[in-house]
């Protein structure tokens, strides 16, 4: 019910054009936060997966903002232990990242770790070692 109630209001917001897109994602972005802390991680992703869709319209493609979204959709499908899913964001990201100028090394390290992650619950040792040496 509220899924269904969360994407109507979703697709309502979007089919206007605003002058102020920004607010409106980091309004969103709040929302979605309160939906995480409350251990609601599917709608959370669901929310954010609607807010990057809205992002690739207002931003480049490598902006650190597409980047933080990538990051924290990985991060949402690590919550739900879809970490097939998560991988490919957390790749974006890290792109992003390594291109960026300002070089926002904790972002890169924190989305390296992520990866690091992963590859452990899939036992995929050889993948391990490679991202914990990139990370060093």
């Amino acid at each position: 019910m509220y899924r269904v109630l969360l994407i109507s209001l979703l697709s309502f917001l979007f089919s206007f054009n605003y002058s102020n897109n920004e607010k409106i994602v980091k309004n969103l972005k709040i929302k979605s936060a309160s939906l995480i802390e409350n251990g609601n991680f599917e709608l959370a992703l669901d929310l954010y997966l609607k807010i990057l869709e809205f992002e690739q319209k207002i931003y480049l493609e490598d902006s650190i903002e597409l980047a933080k979204t990538y990051d924290q959709i990985a991060r949402l499908y690590m919550n739900l232990d879809n970490t097939s899913a998560a991988l490919p964001y957390l790749k974006k990201s890290m792109n992003i990242y390594e291109k960026s100028i300002l070089k926002p090394k904790n972002d890169l390290l924190l989305s390296l770790k992520n990866i690091a992650e992963i590859y452990e619950q899939q036992s995929q040792y050889e993948l391990l070692d490679k991202s914990e040496k990139l990370i060093k």
